[in-house]
């Protein structure tokens, strides 16, 4: 028998389940009381920016079975961490045969926490995170691209308003995976900044020129 304990098995049963749910479609009869006995991983928001932003599988899942940090950046009062899946959780998903588009897991996360709760969710679901840092207004974060994820990435956060930019820099001609329709492709200007560090540039520069 295997290393499997309770907490493994249950997380593999939740993932299973939610992947049948994302997969059918329909809700129509389900009731939330067979949800993860963990902690809550995230709070209820009317607002948009306070938006989880995860794949619902990863989503559903408790604090210490979602949350593998990376770094922190305290700004305004507000903690935000970047995170990638704990290795038992990658393995889950390996294994079971539920990765896929949406649920990347290598992918990462910048998190808004308070304590273990998550507050907001901005995702980076096709790039395993490499940095974060802020410049007391936003909360930059992103990928430098090596050889086994090529393409670089990089996003800013506004901490007032919630706004949310995102640049990709492709390897090849086009994103690979393609992260999504809210992603603009960057330009050989922006890069040389974004090589540079000099991140906040990259969003003051236009494409193109």
């Amino acid at each position: 028998m295997g290393p499997m304990g309770p907490r493994a098995r249950g997380l593999l049963a939740l993932l299973v389940t939610l992947a049948v749910l994302a997969s059918c479609g329909t809700g129509e009869d389900d009731t939330e009381e067979s949800g993860p006995t963990g902690p809550p991983t995230s709070v209820a928001a009317d607002d948009v920016g306070a938006l989880d932003e995860a794949h619902p599988a990863k989503a559903a899942l408790p604090f210490a079975e979602r949350v593998a940090e990376i770094g922190r950046v305290e700004v305004d009062g507000q903690t935000w961490i970047l995170s990638e899946l704990p290795q038992s959780t990658r393995q889950y998903l390996v294994n079971s045969r539920l990765a896929g588009p949406g649920l990347d897991p290598l992918g990462g996360e910048v998190l808004h926490v308070d304590g273990e709760v998550i507050v907001r969710s901005v995702s980076l679901n096709a790039f395993p995170p490499s940095f974060i840092e802020s410049d007391g207004s936003s909360v930059y974060a992103g990928r430098h691209g090596d050889g086994g994820y090529p393409d670089s990435a990089l996003i800013r956060i506004d901490v007032e308003t919630g706004a949310v930019d995102r640049i990709v820099f492709p390897f090849g001609p086009r994103p690979d995976p393609d992260p999504g329709p809210e992603w603009s492709i960057g330009s050989e200007d922006q890069f040389e900044l974004f090589a540079s560090g000099a991140h906040a540039a990259v969003f003051d520069e236009q494409p193109g020129g």
